[in-house]
């Protein structure tokens, strides 16, 4: 395997781990600003513009905690060297020959590292992202029609 092959292999790798964090980046923030504001409207639920206000901002509080706890299950019958669940049924020797196969094979070496890339992107930062935008999306529509109410004077 050249060095130019291992680098771009190491480089996607560590661009979708980045992208992992990222969004939880996002989602932690979401967390900090839905809770305020949930809070905050939730003194003045008498009026419908803060009850909208406050429901929409726990639908995105829910699902950016979501975004950041939750467990994005992959394929179960996915074999994988590169992360645990991959081989967490198999035996320490069964592990070790299966990992001696790998190594002694650039092509299955960078087979390994492919799987696991878009593992990560598919299982990972996929679900994030959609959760993430769709919590942003919530909270920024129900803000704008909040304050549109409130102005109107409902």
């Amino acid at each position: 395997m050249t060095n130019e092959q291992l680098n771009f292999i190491r480089d996607a790798y560590l661009h979708q781990k980045e992208q992992r964090g990222v969004y939880d980046n996002k989602a932690s923030f979401l967390i900090g600003i839905s809770g305020v504001i949930f809070a905050l409207s939730m003194g003045r639920t008498e009026k419908i513009s803060f009850l909208i206000i406050a429901i929409s901002a726990l639908v995105a509080l829910i699902f950016a905690i979501w975004a950041v706890s939750y467990p994005f299950p992959r394929p179960t019958n996915v074999f994988s060297l590169l992360c645990w669940s991959g081989f967490k049924g198999m035996k320490d020797h069964e592990y070790e020959t299966k990992i001696k196969e790998v190594i002694g094979n650039d092509e299955k070496i960078i087979h390994e590292y492919l799987k696991e890339i878009y593992a990560i992107s598919k299982y990972s930062v996929e679900p994030k992202a959609k959760m993430v935008r769709f919590a942003s999306l919530i909270l920024t529509l129900s803000l704008i029609l909040g304050l549109f109410l409130i102005i109107i004077g409902v």
